[in-house]
């Protein structure tokens, strides 16, 4: 991040980012993290909202959506992308009157405090295998910044 190189934190450069949103507090952010199993929990979550007549964003690995519209481009592989294109999207979708965003959110942007300063309403930890919770407790610390951001559990 450029501000932080120039003497700005990390967190302060997210917030600044987050700011560009109006009313952020009305719309409800799920993030969904651990291991194995982000892509398919986040999508099933986003697909129950979508039918049940709520309007979702999606933010995952290989795409980003509005109820089926695409915004990315097809080569697009991130699992949570960079701040400056994330709040973008953020405010896209609520500008688009989404009242939920589905957030896959990985280690690497928990570490480099990409997501720092998303009031996430829910938190979801996904893991299909009980050993990596074992033999990475540094992968399971970073993840459970996730819930100590959010406001539900």
């Amino acid at each position: 991040f450029a501000c932080a190189r120039k003497g700005g934190s990390k967190e302060d450069w997210t917030r600044k980012m987050l700011t560009q949103m109006d009313d952020y507090e009305k719309i409800k952010i799920v993030g969904v993290t651990g291991t194995n199993g982000k892509t398919s929990v986040a999508t099933m979550i986003y697909r129950i909202l979508n039918e049940n007549g709520i309007k979702a964003g999606f933010i995952g690995t290989g795409k980003i959506e509005i109820i089926g519209k695409r915004l990315s481009d097809k080569y697009y592989s991130m699992t949570t992308p960079p701040p400056e294109k994330l709040y973008k999207v953020l405010r896209k979708m609520q500008d688009e009157g989404c009242t939920y965003i589905v957030m896959e959110v990985s280690s690497h942007a928990l570490t480099q405090h990409r997501v720092a300063a998303i009031p996430f309403e829910y938190g979801v930890f996904t893991n299909r295998l009980i050993s990596i919770i074992i033999t990475t407790p540094k992968i399971i610390t970073t993840q459970r910044k996730l819930f100590w951001s959010n406001q539900k559990g």
